[in-house]
């Protein structure tokens, strides 16, 4: 956890500094909507299943987020961003011929993130289609599983402790659609990489944003 709590201290930091910066300039976002499961390897439970990719161990869940921009120019802006995704199991790849139920097994993952976002209209008026690149922590929750099946005394309970990757890359675009002068609405999608355990999904979302 102490890498997590240097990651909150920088980009805390980060939103700090923008605060200060000239007014219009700076934006709060709120957002909700999937996140979608992609790839990369679960081996919490390799001695009885043998390695269960994420995209097949897993579905597609709930997601919200937060975040907070400053502008440098009209087309780049610094994005601080937090978000908040859910993947219930996916009980089919979990059962074999020794196992029929599986109960629990969810997994809920923490993003946090410092971004770049270009965007590739330079009128703010209008609709503009944009870019979003950035760098951050991403941290997963204790999973519990339980298995039951035919023939069996006692239910087998699988815990596999929380894990925190040190490293997570962003790579994905959206678009803004202004809705006044101080209000946008906008559609976003992206890529979350963890850079250590290589799990990949993609929250795409909906959200709005107020100039502060």
């Amino acid at each position: 956890m102490k890498h997590l709590n240097s990651i909150l201290i920088v980009l805390l930091g980060l939103a700090t500094i923008a605060t200060a910066q000239t007014d219009k300039k700076t934006q709060i976002m709120f957002n909700g909507g999937l996140s979608l499961p992609m790839g990369g390897d679960q081996p919490s439970f390799t001695n009885l299943f043998g390695t269960i990719p994420f995209s097949d161990g897993w579905s597609g869940g709930f997601s919200f987020g937060a975040g907070f921009s400053y502008s440098f120019t009209s087309q780049v802006a610094l994005v601080v961003s937090f978000d908040y995704s859910n993947f219930p199991i996916n009980e089919d790849n979990f059962i074999n011929g020794t196992y029929n139920k599986v109960e629990g097994g969810e997994i809920t993952s923490s993003f946090i993130a410092a971004n770049i976002k270009y965007s590739m209209g330079q009128n703010i008026e209008k609709i503009s289609p944009y870019l979003l690149a950035g760098f951050g922590g991403l941290g997963f929750s204790d999973i519990d599983v339980t298995l039951s099946g035919p023939g069996i005394t006692s239910n087998t309970k699988i815990t596999r402790e929380g894990i925190f990757q040190d490293a997570a890359a962003v790579a994905g675009g959206g678009v803004d659609i202004p809705a006044g002068n101080a209000f946008a609405i906008f559609i976003e999608g992206k890529f979350v990489i963890g850079l250590v355990d290589g799990i990949v999904y993609f929250p795409i979302k909906a959200g709005f944003a107020f100039k502060i």
